[in-house]
């Protein structure tokens, strides 16, 4: 037996301090360990240099693989589904993620000076829950995961598409662990109404609530984590009591009954984890009389023991290996290493040589146990009564074996245990309670052996990855069923982190809540907003106070034109409304006397925060991401939806004119013409500030300057021109222009009012409709006269080339899609060869790796494949004679290009 605690594996803070650690799982093939922390990370760390001295003493052996950072929240469960391909993560932001490998994503990390050996990507954002997500469990055949929380449900995802099956709701206090019977009739869960609750998977109605074990726990463990035995019979559940004695409580398959406890912690039992792999007698018959089962239990005594339910004393107990309390506990899928965290941010490997638990049975023996017995598994409902579904057993393993050769298959009945008689010396307590004897801290049958573990592949030149590449090779082949929508970074990212409870949380104490997050009435803790009890006014009406300070002293040193743009006068009460989301408003409030100024952060009509800020506002935007507040002067306030100041007392070159926001982005356009942008939620510039005077005349005005959600700024003029800014090549582009108007077939005709704002192409050009109706006139008049030749046909493409630019430079999926379609039966129709050939180069790409501009070539556009897009151009070129030739030919290189790939 070899114990180790790896001092490099940590969840260090910038000032190299130990981050709590919630929550750990191990790989199925046993290379991988992911840990989840409170500085909201996930870590993926090879296991090789953790169980070897020797590879952990070569360089070569990569220790850390990869860092996972979407989350918003302390990570609070991490969890591999058994075919290896997913990792499930659950956090204190209320979000469920499933990662999926990504062959190409490795690299160094972004802001940081870490490197990803290999990357995972978020593949889904599973959401429902309303508070924490505090466990997790996927079922034996990975077509179901159970997620349970402190808003007190419990959550069951289909395992494969990955949409919402049940909610369940039945407890009533916080669900603090979830677990699976591996026959797949019931699900268990525990939580602080001290109970455990038996559901069924055929109607998700609760079969049995178990409470009499629990009765004198206590209600402060962080978790209470229970696991379901490898053959089905028992339930290993924590934070359990006899009388004054903290305990874990064995409850029975056959009739629930929790009789048997394991005895000798100090204190409370926080987690249970039982070996994935049954035990029989060496010399006996392997079937399930003779079967018995291991489990690890942690506690808050800082110790882990380890228990075989046909013993009275622990096979092993390890004290006071941590400094504070024992959060989680896995088995290596080989059922020889056992890996617990701890709060005190560090974790250890208890790993056991083959020849010291050589009664240790194998995968194929405990499937064998299940197949061998009467109960089988029955038909999963996945839309409560409405439907009944039930994914084969054959097909997931051969689905699972495909890719990693390491899951089993769920399917056939369970092992009933039989008691051997004189295996359990017992005491009868005087209510007529049985309990298994407290043990020594290291008691067994057959005495431990000290023997070093065969060793996995160490690292060397020819193959510097050592072990962690597995399953690399197959990661990129399709899950049947499998749900290949694949969700935006932006989309991951919540408006504001919860609070949570890190370095200074002593033994027996629980979490602390963040305001809003949802409490039963029993415990309900009361919390306040700035400015919560404000009540906004119904009425209120606008008046301009005075024209706004120029903020700059001595003018005459300033050369007239440093000032190009007027300033907003200012007003007593400024209300603005988000583009993103309508029931977010920020107002602000301008005394004119000696009252101070406020900012104020309203949502559904409720008051959320205010401020005070020391100057009049002069412009406010508002996004789900934050709030920019320009004051005068040229002063920039960039707020957090919860009110904390990202961006503070910002100074900008001029007095502020114009200020925007949407998504995670703002901007400003100062009085000098300077456009200032931030990503609001990374808190950095979003690009250099740039002049866009340039762009203006004499007669020239700015009618809007807005940001859009990919960070792009738009300026709309009053001359009929609109101009976005292209962040790469860092020229503003025209995207649109009332020369196509009525010189075009394809320029948008309706008014602004009736047109839609998130189709910013068409938007703008019904805008500048209403804007300019004189020259929209004089197009229509000069549409009568006589025209040059190929004029009705160089204008109409010109206009969607221009269309397809603008959609592309300001994320306009939908609109990009439809607009190709249109340039695309332009050209078939026209039967322009040349223009056909470029579009189709333009979305397949270089055809070699040798070419040059390789690495310049993007896969995708807003969003879409090019590749996706090209096969529909291709169907509009083969419907033309004159273009059926390069519609044949482009066919053939995509066929090619699949096939290799």
């Amino acid at each position: 037996m070899r114990v180790t605690k790896p001092a490099w594996v940590t969840h260090s803070d910038s000032k190299k301090q130990r981050n709590s650690l919630f929550g750990l799982h191990v790989h199925p093939d046993c290379s991988r360990l992911a840990t989840g922390g409170i500085d909201a990370k996930i870590r993926i760390w090879s296991t090789l240099p953790i169980l070897s001295k020797q590879a952990e003493d070569n360089e070569a052996n990569p220790k850390l693989l990869c860092t996972l950072s979407n989350h918003n929240g302390p990570v609070l469960c991490v969890r591999w589904a058994h075919h290896g391909r997913f990792l499930a993560s659950g956090s204190d932001d209320g979000i469920v993620l499933i990662w999926n490998l990504d062959l190409y994503g490795a690299g160094k990390v972004f802001g940081s000076d870490e490197v990803n050996v290999e990357a995972w990507k978020p593949l889904k954002r599973l959401v429902g829950h309303q508070s924490d997500v505090v466990d997790i469990a996927w079922n034996r055949d990975d077509s179901m995961i159970a997620s349970v929380g402190l808003d007190s449900t419990i959550f069951i995802w289909d395992g494969y598409t990955f949409e919402l099956i049940r909610k369940i709701e039945g407890h009533q206090g916080f669900v603090k662990g979830v677990c699976w019977d591996p026959v797949g009739q019931y699900l268990a869960t525990q939580s602080d109404d001290k109970t455990v609750k038996i559901w069924s998977t055929q109607d998700w109605s609760c079969v049995e609530t178990v409470s009499k074990p629990f009765k004198n726990s206590p209600g402060s463990t962080f978790f209470r984590r229970l696991s379901w035995s490898p053959d089905g019979e028992f339930i290993a559940a924590s934070n359990a009591m006899n009388g004054p004695i903290f305990v874990g409580a064995v409850i029975e398959r056959r009739g629930w009954g929790s009789e048997i406890s394991f005895v000798g912690h100090e204190n409370t039992i926080q987690v249970a984890a039982f070996n994935p792999l049954v035990c029989f007698p060496k010399g006996k018959k392997r079937e399930a009389s003779s079967a018995s089962s291991m489990v690890a239990l942690g506690a808050d005594d800082n110790s882990i023991s380890i228990w075989r339910n046909t013993n009275n004393v622990p096979t092993f107990v390890a004290k006071d290996v941590f400094d504070r309390q024992i959060l989680d506990l896995c088995w290596s899928a080989d059922g020889l290493v056992v890996y617990g965290c701890s709060s005190d941010g560090t974790i250890i490997a208890i790993q056991f040589d083959a020849t010291e638990l050589p009664d240790l049975g194998t995968a194929e023996d405990t499937t064998k146990l299940l197949e061998a017995n009467e109960w089988k598994p029955t038909k999963v409902n996945r839309s409560g009564a409405m439907h009944q579904q039930q994914v084969s057993a054959r097909q997931t393993s051969s689905q699972a074996s495909s890719l990693l050769s390491l899951a089993t298959p769920s399917k056939g009945g369970v092992n009933y245990l039989q008691p051997r008689k004189g295996a359990q010396k017992m005491t009868r307590l005087p209510d007529g309670k049985r309990r298994i004897q407290p043990g020594s801290a290291l008691g067994s049958a057959n005495p431990i052996v000290s023997r070093p573990l065969p060793q996995q592949p160490i690292a060397s030149t020819s193959n510097p990855g050592g072990a962690i590449d597995v399953f690399a090779a197959a990661a990129d082949q399709p899950l049947e069923s499998q749900s290949n929508v694949i969700q935006s970074r932006d989309d991951l990212i919540q408006n504001a982190p919860s609070a949570f409870e890190d370095e200074n949380m002593q033994r027996g104490e629980k979490r602390k809540y963040s305001i809003g997050e949802y409490d039963p009435p029993s415990r309900q803790v009361k919390t306040r907003t700035l400015g919560g009890g404000e009540r906004p006014k119904e009425t209120w009406p606008v008046r301009e106070l005075r024209p706004a300070m120029q903020g700059i002293k001595n003018m005459s040193s300033i050369s007239a034109s440093r000032l190009k743009l007027p300033l907003p006068m200012i007003q007593n009460r400024i209300r603005v409304r988000s583009e993103d989301d309508e029931h977010l408003v920020a107002e602000a409030e301008n005394s004119d006397n000696e009252q101070p100024h406020r900012v104020t952060y309203l949502q559904k009509g409720a008051v959320q925060w205010l401020d005070f800020p020391a100057k009049a506002v002069v412009a406010l935007a508002v996004s789900a991401y934050g709030l920019v507040c320009a004051t005068e002067g040229g002063t920039v306030v960039v707020y957090s939806p919860a009110g904390v100041r990202l961006i503070s007392e910002h100074k900008v070159d001029c007095p502020v004119s114009y200020v925007s926001a949407s998504g995670k982005y703002g901007m400003v356009l100062t009085s000098s013409g300077k456009i200032y942008g931030w990503n609001m939620l990374s808190r950095k510039a979003a690009f250099a500030p740039t002049d866009m005077v340039h762009l203006l005349d004499k007669e020239t005005e700015i009618h809007s300057a807005t940001i859009r959600p990919n960070g792009t700024p738009l300026i709309q003029l009053t001359n009929g021109e609109a101009y976005a800014y292209n962040i790469e090549s860092q020229v503003f582009e025209n995207v649109c222009s009332l020369w196509y108007a009525e010189r075009s077939s394809y320029w948008t005709r309706t008014r602004a009012s009736s047109s839609n704002p998130k189709n910013i192409v068409a938007y703008l050009e019904t805008s500048l409709n209403t804007l300019r109706p004189d020259v929209v006139a004089a197009a229509e008049a000069a549409g009568a006269k006589v025209k040059p030749r190929w004029f009705d046909d160089a204008i109409p493409l010109g206009h969607l080339e221009t269309r397809l630019q603008a959609c592309a430079l300001l994320n306009s999926p939908n609109e990009y899609k439809t607009f190709l379609t249109s340039y695309a039966k332009k050209i078939a129709d026209e039967g322009y060869r040349n223009k056909a050939e470029q579009l189709a180069k333009d979305l397949y790409g270089p055809i070699s790796f040798g070419t040059a501009n390789h690495s310049e070539y993007k896969a995708t556009v807003c969003g879409l494949n090019k590749k996706d897009l090209l096969k529909d151009v291709l169907n509009i070129f083969g419907k033309t004679h004159s273009l059926s030739e390069v519609s044949t030919v482009w066919q053939e290189r995509l066929r090619l290009a699949a096939s290799e790939a």
